[in-house]
């Protein structure tokens, strides 16, 4: 084989991995876009969901998918997300009485997500009364009941700020190890920074915004 006929197979090779990796590049490409479409991740700062879900935890949302009754979801209002269980759906009247929730009548056993020690201050709020939701409206409530920002206190949630359905939760185990340091980082930083929003406020390794900050 002569020099020339060598060089032109090389040639021929290169294109033709270059077209392979081309492809194999757009395919990754069009992949993540579709991932990251569908889902997105937060890093959660607060209590609210003790013991489903602590300071540190790692949630993945699918976008864009309404709850069911007993979901967990991620909200957002405005510049604030926030992780809450779904309690009651569109045409649900809700009420609660004596620190329990009545959906359509019928005292509901949460037993398998809330903690007796942490539902003992029977606070109502907006819910005092029985309230019947209407087409795209959820009532949301924190299984920490005694340190939950929820419906009690913002009302209804409309299905516009549902980002979506929290699908797994990871347990923090990144190099900050977990709980302690990040809250020692989130209150140093609300110290020393404290013009900047919570959202613009990144840690090395962390890729999500930060939800359900508890000032």
């Amino acid at each position: 084989m002569s020099e020339e006929q060598k060089e032109h197979m090389i040639g021929v090779i290169m294109d033709v991995l270059f077209v392979v990796l081309y492809i194999v590049l757009l395919i990754v490409i069009v992949y993540n876009s579709n991932y990251m479409y569908n889902y997105k991740y937060f890093r959660t700062s607060g209590y609210s969901m003790r013991p489903a879900i602590v300071c540190g935890d790692e949630v993945k949302v699918r976008n864009r998918k309404l709850p069911e009754r007993g979901d967990i979801i991620a909200i957002r209002f405005g510049k604030e997300y926030f992780i809450k269980r779904c309690i009651a759906l569109p045409g649900d009247t809700v009420q609660i009485k004596d620190g329990q929730v009545i959906l359509n009548g019928i005292v509901q056993d949460e037993s398998a997500y809330i903690e007796a020690a942490r539902n003992t201050e029977n606070y109502a709020g907006k819910l005092e009364m029985p309230i019947t939701l209407q087409e795209g409206q959820y009532v949301v409530l924190g299984d920490n009941r005694n340190e939950s920002r929820d419906s009690r206190d913002f009302g209804l949630v409309k299905a516009e700020n549902i980002i979506g359905t929290v699908v797994k939760i990871d347990r923090g185990r990144s190099w900050w190890n977990g709980e302690k340091f990040y809250v020692q980082y989130a209150n140093t930083m609300r110290e020393i920074l404290p013009r900047i929003p919570k959202w613009k406020i990144m840690l090395a390794g962390l890729k999500i915004d930060l939800c359900d900050w508890i000032y």
